[in-house]
């Protein structure tokens, strides 16, 4: 193939986001085909940076990573000699280009969900040595100055919330955090940097005699699985994961062709607010169910998921999903769901000059044909005319 590039990927298969991340770095090389990726991928905790080169040196163009800040894990990357974007905020200080959640939009997402809840007295837990949660915390203090409420912030160093849940010992807290928990003025709104802090800081609560909820609510990042299964289920900031190891890709793939980048870093917009009992007790809302189903329609639809797909996601049966979902949207979840594919499909046939069956693949459609279909019953107009019409445009 002319003109192949070939990209590493350094990501961390063992967590969620790795996987997010990796889904949209394909989906780019879906788009790209000319690119060839490489895996040099690692499957456990973050292996020590070696005072050799990476192990991609020589053999890439480029390479997306997901990392957080170590001693000399810049030079480690900048050894590798190779155009390289971080799918992580911990490196946004650095010289490496960074992709990540937009931090202030993240952050007042929270915060507007939490006063709405009637909290007013907040705590901010993260990690000292960490630059993600130092740039969070500030975002954090900036938002709650407006809003006049208490607030206190508590980062530590050690980091034994990122090993398994089991065993819980109160013991192993850094003492500030529990005596926060304990001495703050109740209720307490706790904003964890992400869900793992977030589901031991609950547990903690428990442990000490109070109510979650009512005493002590607890808001994390990441809507990994785990939130889903604690007791009680976290709510959670669903952060966009997949658009970001998109952007990831894009900006390494601009870098190798020379290209100049607007920005060293790029906020990414797309968080979604999930309720669930950690902050809004055991009362399940339709409204978060919905917004929950929206969020999973944008994440999926293209992957091809179904009405079923969706309800499973979201424990619900299909037909009060639908009925829910009609209530409150307004329009069927089937229109939802080609709505997206064909938002999708508009911007691949402007912007690509994929064939047509290419693009029915990749926006969830079973073959071109239907897809024809849908765009004529939308738009009056075949896929190919509007490809037209756009390229004339242009």
């Amino acid at each position: 193939m002319p003109n192949e590039l070939a990209i590493a990927l350094h990501l961390p298969l063992h967590t969620e986001s790795g996987h997010r991340n990796l889904r949209g770095v394909l989906r780019y090389v879906e788009e790209h085909p000319n690119i060839r990726l490489m895996d040099f991928c690692f499957s456990k905790e973050e292996p020590s940076i070696p005072k050799d080169a990476p192990p991609w040196t020589g053999q890439v163009q480029g390479v997306v990573l997901e990392v957080g800040f170590d001693p000399g894990i810049v030079q480690w990357i900048q050894r590798g000699g190779v155009p390289a974007a971080n799918a992580a905020g911990d490196l946004m200080d650095s010289p490496i280009v960074s992709v990540y959640p937009d931090v202030k939009s993240l952050v007042r997402t929270g915060i507007e969900h939490l006063i709405g809840l009637g909290f007013r007295d907040f705590a901010y837990i993260g990690f000292a040595n960490a630059h993600s949660s130092r740039h969070r915390r500030k975002a954090f203090v900036s938002e709650l100055k407006k809003w006049k409420c208490e607030q206190h912030v508590v980062e530590v160093r050690r980091r034994f919330w990122l090993e398994e849940i089991e065993p819980f010992e109160i013991s192993r807290f850094d003492p500030s955090i529990v005596k926060l928990v304990q001495t703050a003025t109740k209720p307490l709104a706790i904003f964890a940097l992400n869900d793992f802090i977030a589901i031991r800081l609950c547990r903690l609560a428990l442990e000490l005699g109070f109510r979650v909820p009512q005493d002590v609510g607890v808001l994390g990042v990441g809507d990994t699985v785990l939130t889903r299964i604690s007791s009680p289920p976290i709510s959670t900031i669903q952060t966009p994961v997949e658009s970001i190891g998109y952007e990831a890709a894009r900006l390494v793939h601009r870098m190798i062709e020379g290209r100049r980048l607007a920005r060293k870093n790029l906020p990414v917009f797309g968080e979604k607010l999930i309720a669930r009992a950690s902050t809004v007790g055991d009362h399940r809302t339709t409204h978060a169910d919905i917004q929950q189903a929206l969020d999973v329609i944008r994440h999926r639809a293209c992957e091809g998921a179904t009405i079923a797909d969706i309800a499973a996601d979201l424990h619900m049966s299909v037909r009060t999903l639908e009925t829910q979902f009609a209530a409150e949207v307004g329009h069927p979840i089937g229109e939802e769901l080609r709505r997206v594919r064909l938002a999708r499909a508009e911007e691949l046939l402007a912007n690509t000059d994929l064939s047509l069956t290419r693009v029915a693949a990749l926006v969830g459609c079973n073959d071109s044909a239907y897809l024809t279909r849908l765009f004529r019953r939308r738009f009056h107009q075949t896929p190919s005319e509007y490809r037209k019409q756009k390229s004339v445009r242009k």
